[in-house]
């Protein structure tokens, strides 16, 4: 539920705002918005002014829907996309509604986030990872007196099948792609399954100060969660064959000095920018190296945005048929013996396996692309 989550999105969200506007007719537009509607089996409510902090079913008049229509009792189904594991209505996702007041302006979207299980929506300006990544997106709109707005909540950890009550594992929708199976609940057909990040000037300028003469690989073996990133001592391994190997590359390292209450390492026989860069530039950056090795997460999914070679690290809390991208190449390094996606952050069998991987799985695969 962090960053990389919202960078999923970010593909739907073009796409759904591409296929409203791609008529020329404003009419037309309408129809399609009213076609997801119903394909959703949504309730079309105008929204004219919400106040971004509060739950949205609580601003509509709930007499009034539950007289408009006969919804399931006890429950307000704004967007009927639900599941009903442990006999619960769940979370929402898709176009809530829409207001129209000029022909001429394209639809926007304004976005809501949330996460399943909780019942609680914000605005996206709210929502630090979210707004991080849609920063300067130019289909959504944060203006609310926008004259064609299409409201639509996102929800980052959508993908997920049944309350993860403890915190430790997870029960996901792993059988087909996040993005196909986003499109597929709200009915979108035409979609590309890469997202986009909008960096500002300052931003692209920032990053071309450091950006090296000499071809260059990018790194990074750890995640925000510890206990599934891959061995130091192995990926330093790595680097140091690296460094023999291909003498004409730098090798490129970019850390924080803590996120989500991980530190970071810096790694011997490598150039490292240490807080120098924010999450947006750091992934810009990375898509400048001829190949990028790195966790799955964040830096994995928005380095799919740009279609950078891309070596992934899976370590069995995402199955890579669910997140892995033309781009990349998925090695999960604790899938020994059998032993495949157990969506468990404190499985003793992955902390095991992590640490006897072959390290020479990830170097061959190095040897492949840069050869």
């Amino acid at each position: 539920m962090g960053l990389g989550d919202y960078i999923h999105w970010t593909a739907i969200i073009r796409d759904t705002y591409n296929y409203i506007n791609e008529p020329n007719n404003i009419n037309e537009k309408i129809d399609r918005l009213n076609l997801l509607l119903n394909n959703n089996n949504s309730i079309d409510i105008p929204i004219t002014n919400i106040n971004e902090s509060k739950n949205i079913k609580n601003i509509i008049n709930i007499q009034n829907i539950i007289n408009k229509r006969n919804i399931i009792k006890q429950y307000i189904l704004i967007n009927k996309k639900y599941d009903k594991i442990d006999n619960k209505i769940k979370k929402y996702i898709g176009i809530i509604s829409y207001k129209h007041t000029n022909n001429t302006f394209p639809f926007k979207i304004y976005l809501y986030t949330g996460k399943k299980y909780i019942d609680t929506y914000t605005n996206i300006t709210q929502n630090i990872d979210a707004f991080e990544v849609f920063k300067n997106n130019p289909y959504i709109i944060i203006d609310n007196t926008y004259p064609n707005i299409i409201y639509f909540n996102i929800i980052s950890n959508y993908y997920w099948k049944q309350n993860n009550h403890d915190g430790i594992t997870m029960y996901v929708h792993d059988d087909k792609h996040i993005i196909d199976f986003y499109a597929s609940e709200l009915n979108l057909i035409k979609y590309n399954k890469e997202g986009e990040l909008y960096l500002s000037n300052t931003e692209i300028l920032n990053v071309k100060k450091y950006l090296p003469q000499k071809k260059f690989i990018f790194v990074s073996y750890q995640g925000k969660i510890n206990t599934r990133s891959y061995s130091k001592t192995k990926f330093q391994n790595i680097i140091n064959k690296i460094k023999n190997k291909f003498i004409n590359y730098d090798i490129i390292q970019i850390i924080p000095e803590i996120y989500k209450n991980t530190h970071f390492d810096k790694l011997d026989n490598v150039i490292t920018y240490k807080n120098n860069f924010n999450f947006r530039e750091t992934i810009f950056f990375a898509s400048h190296a001829k190949l990028c090795i790195v966790p799955h997460g964040g830096l994995s999914i928005g380095l799919a945005c740009y279609k950078t070679p891309t070596i992934c690290l899976y370590s069995s809390l995402f199955n890579p048929k669910m997140t892995t991208y033309d781009s990349e190449i998925a090695i999960n390094f604790t899938n020994i013996m059998g032993h495949n996606y157990c969506y468990d952050i404190l499985c003793n069998i992955c902390i095991n396996n992590k640490n006897t991987h072959d390290e020479n799985e990830i170097f061959e695969k190095i040897l492949e692309i840069l050869n």
